[in-house]
């Protein structure tokens, strides 16, 4: 499963109206990120897009998660953004249902 950060909640919109184009099932979930935050909790507002049973990508907002994640791919080279992802390319986990 493919995990994408955005910063803000229209961000989460716009993607979750791509990958509903696309033809995948998506649902508004309060998810968990990779922040160690206290206070808070690392509890955040997400997509969660589906082909037919299995989970493949998952966007997050979380806005320390997507400066790190752009820190970590402009220290490799990158220009911390990518490319945009396409949801209809995704990686079949061996025929395993993960939900």
């Amino acid at each position: 499963m493919k995990r994408i950060y955005v910063n803000r909640r229209c961000d989460l919109t716009d993607a979750m109206c791509t990958m509903e184009a696309a033809g995948l099932k998506c649902y508004r979930v309060r998810t968990l990120c990779e922040c160690d935050s206290i206070g808070q909790g690392n509890r955040r507002y997400g997509v969660l897009a589906l082909d037919d049973c299995m989970a493949v990508v998952e966007v997050v907002r979380c806005k320390s998660c997507t400066r790190r994640h752009a820190a970590a791919a402009e220290a490799q080279g990158g220009d911390g953004h990518g490319p945009d992802p396409d949801p209809t390319e995704y990686e079949e986990p061996n025929g395993v249902c993960p939900i």
